[in-house]
């Protein structure tokens, strides 16, 4: 959503909370010339966009915790 339409996480979950026609994401597909061919609705319609923002925020900082764990460290030694 924030991609889609340029904004951030504050206006992309107002445009989320509202869940109107003019609000759905294009998503691309196997359309010709990578256009997209359908949109998705919001699950998320009527839903308080400041419950949406502090999801988000919690899923964000798991998210990060989880890829620092994912980080692999290499250590060379020269012969």
């Amino acid at each position: 959503m924030m991609a889609a339409y340029g904004c951030g996480v504050r206006a992309a979950c107002e445009r989320i909370a509202r869940g109107k026609e003019r609000d759905k994401v294009p998503l691309p597909s196997a359309g010709r010339k990578g256009r997209p061919t359908h949109t998705v609705g919001s699950p998320w319609k009527d839903e308080s966009f400041r419950t949406l923002e502090t999801r988000y925020e919690r899923w964000l900082k798991r998210e990060k915790e989880r890829q620092k764990k994912l980080t692999v460290k290499i250590h060379f030694t020269l012969l």
